[in-house]
């Protein structure tokens, strides 16, 4: 790397540059991902991202087992068992296979899709301010993230909420009032971070047009989700294709001006605020019936392929699914709002002091385990 570095930079490179290894190792923002930048002093020159430190087999597991057992193994994948991916690859199977579902069991997801957008984005937000040095703010919207988790937990159990052709259960009595109570611990700690954050100025020194992505800069890269919205572009699959019950849900699509870390920060706040109120209009309008008929493991798959998208917290989640009959899916290939917004990072890094660097990595919510398939 250091070799790669010194054949592609200026001419000049010698003792007065340094080649920095970011990652990898766990507790960083970073995580299992590597960073090697070279700096000029505290300014990095370049920046060469590299993943592929977190091989989880992922795809290439569902080729080796029946598919609605592969679907059951997903709350075993690590930072991949979220609703999200979940629901995504559920959704192409159904799609493929031609399996439909109740009403009630697509009110259920949305809910549950909604859960799991809060609270990756407290997540992401706690980690932005963190790599800035707020670490109170970050311990303030930890508790309400779990919180949420625990909610979706006990609705199933701690298992994989998705079946094909169904849900692992139904959610339970008194439904609303959880909801409810979560969502407003949510709203408290979510006011209170705002108010420790927004107008710090520390804060917003280190996040206000850091990693700026323009507009044309976001179409080449590929980003979406709330990195894509953060330059003005109100695109959100939700709207542009609708899945679900989204067609019927009444909610906005927040955007920013600059499509700097600051407004990555702002976007997933207003998110957050809308998927409440996505929950509220959900349990108001959830009819009544059964929840599905989940397929058995060995569902029987036609010949074919296909791809869907649904938005995921972080952006475009794709699942391109093909079968040759049989259980098995022949290929399952995932496309992932990560790998494009890891890219991204790279090329929008030079120019920045080594103390940006990861809070630009944390404004864009990337998961390695995306990735690393």
């Amino acid at each position: 790397m250091l070799k790669l570095l010194k054949k592609k930079a200026d001419p000049k490179v010698g003792p007065d540059y340094l080649v920095l290894n970011i990652g990898p190792q766990h507790p960083s923002a970073a995580r299992d991902l590597r960073i090697v930048v070279q700096l000029d002093g505290e300014h990095v020159e370049r920046c060469v991202p590299q993943n592929g430190y977190l091989h989880g087999g992922f795809e290439k597991l569902a080729e080796t087992m029946p598919t609605g057992a592969f679907v059951e193994l997903l709350d075993r994948g690590g930072s991949l068992a979220t609703a999200s991916v979940q629901l995504a690859l559920v959704e192409a199977i159904e799609a493929l296979a031609d399996v439909e579902t109740t009403e009630r069991c697509a009110y259920v997801r949305v809910l549950i899709a909604e859960l799991d957008r809060i609270a990756r984005h407290l997540r992401t937000i706690a980690a932005i301010a963190h790599e800035t040095g707020a670490d109170l703010a970050c311990r303030m919207l930890r508790e309400p993230a779990a919180r949420v988790d625990e909610l979706v937990a006990r609705f199933f159990g701690g298992r994989t909420f998705a079946r094909i052709g169904g849900l692992a259960a139904d959610i339970p009595a008194g439904v609303t009032t959880d909801c409810d109570e979560t969502l407003d611990a949510v709203e408290r700690a979510l006011s209170s971070t705002e108010a420790m954050l927004s107008r710090n100025r520390i804060f917003v020194h280190r996040t206000k047009g850091i990693g700026t992505i323009s507009r044309d800069e976001a179409r080449a890269h590929g980003v979406s989700g709330p990195t894509l919205r953060a330059t003005g572009i109100a695109e959100d699959v939700r709207r542009t294709a609708p899945y679900l019950v989204y067609d019927r849900i009444d909610f906005d699509i927040p955007v920013g001006t600059r499509g700097d870390a600051f407004d990555r920060y702002l976007v997933r706040c207003a998110e957050i605020r809308e998927s409440r109120k996505i929950i509220h209009e959900v349990l108001n309008a959830l009819p009544l019936g059964k929840v599905g008929d989940a397929k058995p493991s060995d569902v029987e798959l036609p010949t074919g392929e296909l791809y869907r998208a649904i938005e995921s917290p972080d952006g475009e989640l794709g699942v391109f699914v093909a079968a040759a009959g049989g259980t098995t899916l022949r290929r399952l290939r995932l496309r992932s709002p990560s790998l494009a917004h890891f890219e991204a990072f790279g090329a929008k890094t030079p120019g920045h002091d080594l103390g940006s660097v990861l809070p630009f990595l944390a404004s864009l919510g990337i998961r390695p385990a995306e990735i690393d398939r």
